[in-house]
């Protein structure tokens, strides 16, 4: 879950760095795992979502349809006599980071697979470059634009404020951790995400916000980086009524330049959570897929009641997420 998104592709971040461009991400326990194991002959198994499929070699393997990212991963690594098992709680389409947390999985399977019984070091620097391989594999393969921060979200978990910086720092972005036990906990206790039944194409408007600031159109994009850093300060210092403002102003921003990144359910959802004084907000690139919700914890449970039992949540599934400070977890035993 974000707050500035898009502000981390590279060519919006460039063009914005006078308006010191940011983005917020909060790691939730929905966790994704992604299993490498041996098997005998060149060929290869991936048992995800879609199902177990079988290929003889890589060549069989393409770069279109459900299992790309997959194939385009393991060619780089040219990766044969293996079978991937990738379990997501995510569903595809809803906006939560989760190809970009299977991306890194299997970048990270894939180097520890090739380097057994040796470790990974687990080193900032080794997780930033996992992430930035993980989010370059992923937009060889996509139409739209591809950020890196759910990568990043799932090598380092927990809650951070990404400054990009792309004119003098390698890698161009500047980590601030926000997850100290306050803040954990506040989110904890406000946190709701809301399902949508209505997936979203990939990249959602990546492509018409990227558009845009080839067309010259800054001005959001600034809005949207100072709203960002208010809703980054405000949590790390407990200030969750000015935290609420800065997410919904955030949102609202995107909302009135692109309207369709809300869809009707969407919309439904976030006006019973401005209803109920909290602050909602569309996942990734929007238009489908999720929302999440920061409401106050007095409120938060009455309003989950009533939405659960009301028609409206037929357009979609609350879940009550927590933040998840572990990030990636590599695990390496022998066959």
């Amino acid at each position: 879950m974000d707050c500035g998104n898009a502000l981390d592709l590279m060519e919006i971040a460039a063009v914005m760095q006078p308006y010191r461009p940011c983005t917020v991400n909060i790691a939730v326990n929905l966790r994704v795992q992604v299993t490498i194991e041996h098997q005998d002959g060149a060929g290869i198994v991936i048992d995800d979502e879609v199902g177990v499929t079988k290929f003889g070699s890589l060549t069989e393997i393409s770069f279109k349809g459900p299992t790309r990212l997959t194939a385009v991963i393991l060619h780089h690594f040219q990766l044969e006599g293996i079978r991937v098992t990738i379990r997501s709680p995510v569903l595809r389409g809803s906006g939560l980071g989760g190809s970009g947390a299977v991306a890194l999985g299997l970048v990270a399977a894939c180097q520890a697979y090739l380097r057994f019984p040796e470790q990974i070091p687990m080193s900032a620097a080794r997780l930033s470059a996992m992430a930035m391989l993980a989010q370059s594999l992923e937009m060889a393969i996509t139409p739209a634009p591809v950020g890196i921060q759910d990568h990043l979200a799932a090598a380092f978990g927990g809650v951070s404020l990404w400054e990009w910086e792309a004119r003098d720092r390698t890698p161009p972005f500047r980590h601030v951790r926000l997850d100290g036990a306050e803040t954990v906990r506040g989110l904890n206790d406000r946190l709701l995400v809301c399902l949508l039944r209505e997936p979203h194409r990939d990249g959602g408007l990546s492509l018409a916000w990227a558009e845009s600031v080839r067309n010259g159109e800054l001005e959001t994009w600034v809005r949207t980086a100072g709203a960002t850093r208010i809703f980054a300060r405000a949590i790390r210092a407990g200030r969750w009524p000015a935290a609420l403002a800065a997410l919904n102003e955030e949102c609202e921003l995107r909302a009135r330049e692109w309207p369709q990144v809300m869809t009707g359910s969407a919309s439904v959802f976030r006006s019973a959570v401005l209803g109920s004084g909290g602050a909602a907000r569309f996942c990734g690139g929007g238009d489908g897929g999720a929302l999440w919700a920061l409401i106050e914890p007095g409120r938060r449970e009455d309003f989950a009641n009533a939405w659960t039992t009301d028609a409206a949540s037929a357009d979609g599934e609350l879940v009550r997420p927590e933040v998840d400070g572990q990030g990636l977890v590599i695990e390496c035993m022998p066959g």
